[in-house]
This record gives structure tokens, sequence and C-alpha cells, in this order.
């Protein structure tokens, strides 16, 4: 267990962590009444599955800060949180979700700071993820340290994108391998040319080796952190 000190919030390419004190992410799923009338007792079979998000910290007004950053998206589709509770060492374990806004509230007292806080509604499943890549610039081309997950699977895979900032457009990739030498493209995130979040989705087997690679030209910089989801 680490220091909360080391918590990493990201939202739409936002560094969210900087900003907030609180963080809450809720999974709940349905228990649907299956009970029969020879039963002794209640008995529920498990139905769909939901999410949601919320976050509060202190308020910040300036270009390019908290409040503008996130007014800015707000309405404007789903928002891509990841958040690592540890730290987003290469490695560390965290939550990635797809959520619609449900609220962006700023409030204040007398005796305290302005606040700012913001929630959501999940859309499709939470997923428990793996950082790739922590929170960093990258100014040259390069791939990541190996994640061995020891076996291979068949069910597809989720990969996450926060792009903080970017000069030009880079191209961020997930890639597989069964042996961690020999490298195919395993999911493709969308040229990436300012901030912003992705969530990638793939079918089919996933080797047992995967890593994060991006490919930059000269001049061209991002800072980014990439996380990614075995199905």
């Amino acid at each position: 267990m680490n220091h909360n000190s080391l918590t990493r919030v990201l939202v739409n390419g936002v560094p969210l962590s900087r900003y907030i004190d609180s963080i809450d992410i809720s999974l709940t799923c349905d228990a649907s009444d299956r009970t029969v009338f020879e039963s002794t007792a209640k008995e529920y079979m498990p139905g769909l599955q939901d999410s949601t998000v919320s976050a509060s910290g202190f308020f910040d007004g300036a270009a390019g800060a908290v409040d503008e950053l996130l007014a800015a998206t707000f309405g404007t589709g789903s928002d891509l949180w990841t958040w690592f509770p540890e730290g987003d060492a290469f490695g560390a374990a965290g939550r990635g979700m797809l959520a619609q806004r449900s609220s962006h509230n700023v409030n204040g007292t007398v005796d305290g700071g302005a606040r700012i806080s913001i929630a959501g509604q999940g859309s499709g499943l939470s997923h428990r993820i793996t950082c790739l890549h922590g929170r960093g610039v990258r100014s040259t081309s390069g791939s990541g340290s190996t994640l061995d997950e020891g076996a291979a699977s068949a069910a597809g895979a989720v990969g996450y994108l926060q792009a903080l900032a970017v000069t030009g457009s880079v191209a961020v990739k997930i890639e597989h391998s069964t042996n961690g030498t020999v490298w195919t493209d395993l999911l493709m995130f969308a040229a990436v040319s300012g901030r912003g979040g992705q969530r990638v989705a793939v079918a089919g087997t996933v080797n047992r080796h995967v890593r994060a690679t991006w490919t930059l030209d000269g001049g061209e910089a991002i800072e980014m952190q990439v996380a990614f989801k075995r199905l």
C-alpha cells in the first residue's frame, strides 16, 4: 500500500489529481429476484452492471487550469477517466472508464476556499487496468517496458490513452508478442495532435507479452499515459 499523494487521476488528458483531494468510483450490479414457490429463502441472479464516478477538489479559474479545461468538454461526449490510486508507474493497477458527465459544480463558503466537483454516469464497463506508460513526456520514438502476463488469452483487450500535451501529430499503439522479442500490432489509437483521451477495444487473441509504442518525427513531443486491460 502506498500513500495517497501518489494518486494519479486523468480525465480527457486533464491531470485532475493536481487539483482534487477526493475521488470515488462505484461499481454496482443489479440483483434480479428469481425466487420460486418452493424456495425456503429468496434467490437472486446477477443482472446488468453499472458504475458512477465523482471527484472534488480546489477551484482554479486561471487560463489552462482545471475549471476552464473541464468546462470545455462538458456536454461534448463521454469523459475518459483513468485512476491509479498508488501511482502510475509501469505495471501499476488502476481503474479506467468512460462516463457521461452529469454535473460540474463550483461552490464556496465564507470560511473556506472555492471548490470544484464533477460527477459522471458510467457508459459500458469500468475496467481494472494496468499501466504500460506512466504520465511522462516523450520526444523521440520508442517502446515501453514489456508486461508479461504469463499466458495468452482469446477474448480481446482494451487500451487507454491519455494525452496531456502534444506537439505535432503522434502515433501511439499497443503491441503484443508470443515471446517478448517479435512484436505485432494489437491495437492502434487515432493519431494524437492535442489534449484528450481515447479508449480502443480489439477482439480476438492477445499474446502473452504487451507493450506501448510511440512514433514521433523530428520536433514532435507528447506527454501521455497508456494503460491496458486484457478481457
